[in-house]
């Protein structure tokens, strides 16, 4: 969950309410065989969806809080750690142990088919949301683009076909997503998307505005390994 804050006069935060994870991506060198040993490259990472929200923004300017729970653990004090350098302000419960997430592939609608489409879009209709972000997927499953109202804009990413902007009284438009060369790795995009795209809002963007910026900082992301930016010797984030 990110949410918008007014933490001082005239001065807005992005507050990120979710999972703090280890995610530990995985490419294989090869066809997946069975019966035997696969050759991969293992790699890394701080992950969860609002962790990663929370970095993203935070490396864009934008004044970040992640509220959040993870292990009493090694894991746990790292990862906290890691966010707090990235310039978020990082208030957790430590409990238990760290998730940790191995990813060979994403995309999921699990949220919206463990509950029903209907029951998914009553609970949205009653939280009455800004901005609901879904993949074409999730919105084709759940009808997620009649979720939008007067108190609600969707936006529905569909790789690298353009992105839809839903508006009440079936008003629409679409964003063109620029190419994208040498793609290393799709974790953390969507996040990335998200951060870009609220940032931007904050900043008193108009929301097709919003999604250009969203585009940008994807696109960068996707040139990494696992939810993450490169820094340079002063951390600072390079371009």
């Amino acid at each position: 969950m990110t949410v918008t804050a007014e933490s001082a006069p005239n001065h807005r935060a992005l507050v990120c309410i979710g999972d703090l994870v280890e995610d530990i991506v995985v490419w294989s060198d090869g066809p997946p065989r069975s019966g035997t040993d696969n050759p991969a490259r293992i790699h890394r990472a701080r992950g969860g969806a609002a962790s990663n929200v929370a970095a993203f923004a935070s490396s864009l300017g934008t004044s970040t809080r992640f509220v959040g729970r993870v292990g009493d653990d090694p894991v746990g004090e790292s990862l906290v750690r890691d966010l707090a350098m990235a310039g978020v302000d990082t208030r957790v419960q430590r409990q238990g142990r760290t998730g940790t997430i191995v990813i060979l592939d994403a995309s999921s609608v699990d949220l919206i088919d463990s509950v029903g489409p209907a029951t998914f879009c009553a609970l949205i209709r009653t939280l009455q949301p800004r901005y609901v972000f879904a993949n074409g997927t999730e919105a084709d499953t759940g009808s997620l683009r009649e979720l939008a109202s007067p108190c609600t804009t969707v936006v529905v990413k569909n790789g690298m076909e353009p992105t839809e902007v839903h508006f009440t009284d079936n008003r629409s438009a679409t964003v063109r997503v620029p190419p994208v060369e040498d793609v290393r790795d799709t974790t953390g995009a969507g996040d990335a998307f998200a951060a870009g795209f609220l940032s931007a809002i904050l900043d008193n963007a108009e929301d097709l505005e919003a999604v250009e910026a969203g585009h940008d900082l994807a696109r960068r992301v996707l040139t990494e390994a696992g939810a993450t930016l490169t820094t340079d010797e002063m951390g600072v984030v390079r371009d």
